[in-house]
């Protein structure tokens, strides 16, 4: 799925299609999906950051349209996704320190 999306993303750079930026903004909503279901966080949110831009070049900065508000509901999903990732990592790294500590310092009489 995603080399086909990346083969879509090339055409539509070159169609001349006036209809492209929403097409083009439609093919980087699913491959950041791809993304995103591929734990590639970092990618998936450059591909909605780009996506949101188009839409609203396409539409409009303060036309309410559906297609840039799901792309903003994706990347909230993407960034508390982040938040919970960073959050697990910190909690990991502060259990490896703690494991790392030796016991006399921890002992608390």
């Amino acid at each position: 799925a995603e080399e086909l999306l990346q083969q879509a993303l090339k055409l539509e750079e070159t169609s001349g299609n006036p209809q492209g930026q929403s097409a083009r903004a439609a093919s980087l909503q699913q491959l950041a999906r791809v993304q995103i279901r591929r734990g590639f966080r970092d990618s998936a949110q450059g591909h909605l950051e780009e996506a949101l831009k188009l839409y609203r070049d396409a539409y409009g900065q303060e036309t309410p349209h559906i297609n840039v508000v799901a792309v903003q509901r994706q990347l909230a999903n993407v960034a508390r996704e982040r938040g919970i990732q960073a959050q697990k990592q910190g909690q990991q790294e502060a259990a490896a320190e703690f494991s790392e500590t030796p016991r006399s310092i921890c002992w608390i009489p």
